[in-house]
């Protein structure tokens, strides 16, 4: 006989009914809830280098509920695909109130830096610092670093990479993680070891096949980086390496953290492994001395050997900067935007603009090696090669970027903290001026560096230059200037030949704007003063030493 559709909707209601009970007498949502979501790694970094240490980070969803009023742990498990066992296994320690206590985090922790107080560590404490304060020994233990605070949970998962750093690592795992695929999975776990959620991500551990290396600041900048990234097809390391800490980053509740900590002999090691393989894109802006950029990354490629490989490829703006103002010949301000090119083939060093200062009346002084790109007191030649037209009294500004060079192996330092000193580089450019095959002024080992105010006001970018010639009174016919640069030993580098004819401008227009930056910051270089260059190239044609 049929059921009627008034029986089948009623029979619905009861199934529903006593589902809804069973859940309650088994404990479900309605008794304990929490919801968890994996934010690091995150979607578009789950391809590690093998042995990698890295965090995993959890945004925590109580539910409305207090960490007290529903205490739970929670336990991240690394799987290698095809094995039911986890290769590692780290869970939490929460206290009756639901949170790692104060207790067990390491404030005063001997190789951490941070310009925040403890109490600000407590605040958004990251799983390096977790220990069992009943046994000191405890913060070398691996497997114990993992944290859970109100909004957030997070743990360290060693790879290998810094075993040998403030660990018994080899005490806890049998093998480093290798190359393959694996599974990322993190329980928030209750009383009586009750799953409350789970979530599992895949992970890769191998090569990314295409990277980014560069600077990230200033934001105009890092725009660009973002934009040729993505153009390219090719990877930005955003996720926090293992050691860098950024409370800013962090899941939270109203306003975020404003803490800074980092274990630079964690972090380092892992951001310059990422860099071994793989096409990596280096882009030539911003680069100081001591910048993760050049004192990690590049000192890493540079002490493998890996900075001449045909997998490192080098880019640098097409006009020098992201951005720059000028005068485009009517008093007014304009602004022309930069783009990231690569180096021309078998070039290191390239000419990105020529800045134009003065009336041709009165002198400009020079002022090598500083800028800002955000004053329009010059005129711009975008096109160096085709030629540059000045005045007599004018300052020509050559601004240009060279390629890092990759060093004889003494040259490269590896220092205890993890960063690498380059002893060897593309540091000074010669300058000669001819008349015919005549030469009628120079300017030797002038250095390359830049400093831009407003940008790096305090760190010379080591691969970028501008480099001042006052035009002299006399000038009155197109001279050849001739370009070459030299490393650190002296030696000429090849690929850094570069030539273009300087023509007199015959126009009557003034170059509107003289003064540059400002001239108390330029270098106080005799061979820059143009009378003894004059009197220097003299005695070189009568043939004196």
């Amino acid at each position: 006989m049929r059921s009627s559709r008034k029986d089948v909707s009623v029979l619905k209601k009861i199934a529903a009914l006593a589902l809804i009970c069973l859940c309650l007498l088994a404990g479900g949502p309605a008794a304990e809830a929490v919801g968890i979501a994996i934010t690091a790694p995150s979607a578009g970094n789950r391809i590690l280098a093998p042995t990698r240490d890295f965090y995993v980070i959890v945004s925590l969803d109580r539910e409305g509920k207090n960490p007290e009023e529903e205490p739970f742990n929670v336990r991240f498990e690394l799987y290698r695909n095809g094995n039911p066992t986890a290769i590692r296994s780290i869970t939490s320690s929460v206290d009756g109130n639901g949170l790692s206590p104060a207790g067990a985090i390491e404030t005063d922790y001997a190789n951490g830096w941070t310009p925040g107080t403890s109490a600000d560590i407590l605040a958004a404490p990251l799983p390096d610092l977790v220990f069992n304060p009943a046994q000191p020994v405890s913060k070398y233990h691996p497997e114990r670093k993992a944290v859970v605070t109100s909004h957030y949970a997070a743990a360290l998962i060693q790879g290998g990479c810094t075993k040998n750093f403030d660990s018994d690592y080899a005490a806890s795992y049998v093998q480093d993680i290798e190359e393959g695929n694996y599974t990322l999975t993190v329980t928030a776990v209750g009383g009586g070891g009750l799953p409350l959620d789970t979530e599992s991500v895949p992970l890769a551990f191998g090569s990314v096949p295409d990277k980014i290396l560069s600077r990230f600041s200033p934001a105009d900048h890092m725009a660009k980086v973002t934009a040729f990234a993505a153009a390219n097809n090719s990877h930005v390391y955003t996720d926090l390496f293992p050691g860098y800490w950024d409370a800013k980053t962090l899941p939270h509740g109203t306003a975020p953290s404003t803490l800074f900590y980092e274990i630079v002999r964690r972090w380092r090691p892992n951001d310059a492994l990422e860099y071994m393989n793989g096409t990596v894109r280096g882009v030539v802006y911003n680069v100081n001395a001591t910048s993760a950029t050049q004192a990690v990354e590049i000192g890493a490629l540079a002490n493998a050997l890996r900075l001449g490989a045909g997998s490192m490829l080098w880019y640098h703006y097409d006009i020098g900067d992201p951005a720059v103002k000028y005068n485009p010949g009517n008093g007014s301000v304009a602004t022309k935007q930069g783009s990231i090119v690569a180096f021309a083939s078998g070039d290191r060093l390239v000419l990105t603009r020529a800045e134009i200062r003065g009336d041709g009346v009165t002198e400009v002084s020079p002022a090598d090696y500083v800028c800002s790109p955000d004053l329009a007191d010059k005129q711009v030649d975008w096109n160096v090669a085709d030629g540059v037209a000045v005045k007599p009294k004018q300052l020509l500004s050559l601004f240009g970027a060279v390629m890092p060079i990759q060093p004889d192996p003494e040259d490269v330092v590896a220092n205890e903290d993890g960063t690498y000193t380059v002893n060897n580089r593309i540091a000074t450019v010669r300058y000669s001026l001819l008349d015919g095959a005549t030469e009628v002024l120079s300017f030797d080992a002038k250095r390359v560096e830049l400093t831009r105010y407003g940008v790096n006001s305090n760190r010379a970018s080591i691969y970028e230059f501008r480099h001042d010639i006052p035009v002299p009174a006399s000038f009155d016919h197109a001279l050849t200037v001739n370009v070459s640069a030299f490393d650190s030993y002296g030696v000429e580098v090849e690929g850094t030949s570069e030539a273009f004819v300087l023509r007199l401008d015959t126009s009557g227009r003034g170059s509107g704007g003289g003064g540059g930056c400002s001239a108390g910051f330029a270098p106080l270089s005799l061979f820059l003063l143009l009378p003894l260059l004059i009197v220097e190239c003299d005695r070189r044609k009568r043939g004196e030493r």
